[in-house]
């Protein structure tokens, strides 16, 4: 299959307790789908500031695949509109499904989530669910900057088409010249003459879901080669940047940065570890050769998370 295929064939359409189609999600591992929170309050019937987690099944199906067979999955990531990180700024507006009966159709792939911090002027397509369009429509527009509380915005293309709205939530976003998934559709704007919209791009789902690059990157349809899609991509002033705050910032004491993998063999092995204890090379040659292997791995995006999550000013430009 193509990329295009298999992120056609990815989409969940999400249907409410009556029956009615209400929004999209998308397929993240052969586990889990991912969608917004409030695209499953309303197919809940809940009020769309529930903070507790929601116990009820939702039902999906694959459109592409099979549109006659409903499945079901429960929520298991909560992160409501309403949540806010450290510095007030809303983050929320997400939900991770976990497959109830683990069964998927034959031709469904996971999508390969891929981050970039420039976006900006990319041409994207996405599949939605409109009111009166439950077997979906296309939408098609430019990918902008993105905004202080950590979403993106886009905009439709010209005034013919369908434009992102209602419906659209909870899809993902394929960007034309990145031929990969780079967000996920979470509103719009009321107006319909602006053709604006508003998605989370895949670092601000990976920062507001910590377990999500474990999840993508324990699926093997995730892997190309040996490089994840959803791996950073770092171009060589960030990569430096990395190394130097290693080195220069990060903490002084070695040992520090070798328990991190030694605490963390089943994500790491011992590659890591041993690379670190290799006293044939200075410790920043150790760093740059450590660096390169996180990356050609696909472990990069696992490891500043875990770092982070301890030290949460580490390398905070990448």
């Amino acid at each position: 299959m193509t990329d295009i295929d298999i992120y056609k064939n990815a989409i969940a359409r999400i249907y409410n307790t009556n029956n009615v189609v209400i929004g999209a999600g998308f397929l993240i591992s052969n586990q889990y789908l991912l969608t917004c929170a409030h695209v499953v309050t309303e197919a809940l019937d809940l009020p769309p500031e529930t903070v507790l987690k929601p116990s009820k099944l939702i039902q999906f199906d694959f459109p592409f695949i099979n549109r006659e067979e409903k499945l079901n999955a429960e929520v298991d990531f909560w992160l409501p509109y309403q949540s806010y990180d450290s510095s007030h700024q809303q983050i929320g507006d997400i939900a991770g499904l976990k497959l109830h009966n683990k069964v998927i159709p034959d031709k469904v792939q996971p999508i390969c989530l891929k981050t970039s911090h420039n976006l900006s002027n990319h041409a994207f397509s996405i599949f939605g669910f409109p009111n009166q369009r439950t077997d979906g429509v296309w939408a098609y527009g430019t990918l902008k900057d993105t905004l202080p509380n950590g979403w993106g915005q886009m905009e439709g293309t010209g005034q013919q088409g369908y434009r992102v709205q209602g419906g659209f939530s909870g899809a993902p976003i394929w960007d034309n010249e990145e031929k990969a998934v780079v967000g996920m559709a979470v509103a719009e704007d009321k107006n319909e003459q602006r053709r604006i919209a508003f998605f989370l791009p895949s670092q601000a789902l990976f920062f507001a879901w910590t377990e999500l690059s474990s999840l993508v990157n324990a699926d093997p349809t995730c892997l190309d080669g040996k490089k994840s899609k959803m791996q950073l991509n770092l171009n060589e002033s960030d990569k430096n940047y990395l190394i130097k705050a290693i080195v220069d910032k990060y903490l002084p004491k070695q040992d520090d940065l070798k328990n991190i993998f030694l605490m963390n063999k089943t994500i790491f092995g011992n590659n890591f570890y041993i690379q670190l204890e290799n006293q044939h090379n200075n410790f920043e040659t150790r760093i740059i050769y450590l660096v390169d292997e996180l990356i050609d791995t696909g472990k990069l995006n696992k490891f500043l998370e875990i770092v982070r999550n301890k030290y949460p000013s580490f390398a905070n430009k990448i």
